[in-house]
């Protein structure tokens, strides 16, 4: 039988919440591939951005297009705006700093901004080994086990280990499925390019 988020503090029956740890809310950083979705109450009367919605429609090929890569110097550059600097900001921040940015050109703008091409590789004893893209904003690390099939029955789901790249280092964090403490770990919502095994 497999078991999955266990109370291992010794508190057996009793129903347990916890806090939403959302620290997945990764920070954009340098070569991140960013969508933006712009619109305003005057769309009519800005074409350069209105036009990205009629291209955001081609595909993945399409929204490859229409998206902004995070230069190293951490900005995206807009027509008629220039550079934005948005490295080390959430989505949510990085549509509100261009929101800004874009108030002096357009009425009321409102600016949605999503990661292109997030990918996360699961390897080991899983049914579907490989590499998964996914476009959801807080993916958890069973969620993402899902993507591969599950674990195999036999697997060691006391130590599955998450490998993470941030800027020059890369992090490897073992954790412990059945332990329901996994919910508060910063390893529990799975970044683009972590790699599970």
């Amino acid at each position: 039988m497999t078991v999955y988020l266990q109370d291992k503090s010794g508190n057996s029956g009793a129903d347990c919440e916890f806090k939403k740890n959302v620290q997945a809310n990764s920070k954009l950083l340098p070569k991140d591939e960013l969508y933006l979705r712009i619109s305003s109450f005057d769309q009519d009367k800005y074409n350069v951005f209105s036009n990205m919605q009629v291209n955001s429609q081609l595909g993945s090929e399409g929204v490859n297009l229409v998206s902004y890569t995070v230069s190293d110097s951490g900005t995206i550059r807009l027509a008629m705006v220039g550079d934005v600097y948005v490295e080390n900001l959430t989505l949510e921040e990085a549509a509100r700093k261009i929101e800004s940015a874009l108030d002096i050109y357009m009425n009321q703008p409102m600016v949605t901004v999503k990661l292109v091409d997030k990918t996360i590789t699961v390897l080991g004893e899983v049914n579907v080994p490989g590499t998964f893209s996914f476009t959801k904003e807080n993916l958890t690390v069973f969620q993402a086990l899902g993507y591969a099939g599950g674990m195999k029955p036999f697997a060691n789901r006391q130590k599955v280990t998450i490998m993470r790249e941030q800027q020059e280092t890369i992090l490897k964090e073992t954790i412990d499925l059945t332990n329901q403490e996994v919910i508060m770990s910063d390893y529990y919502y799975v970044l683009d390019d972590d790699v599970i095994m």
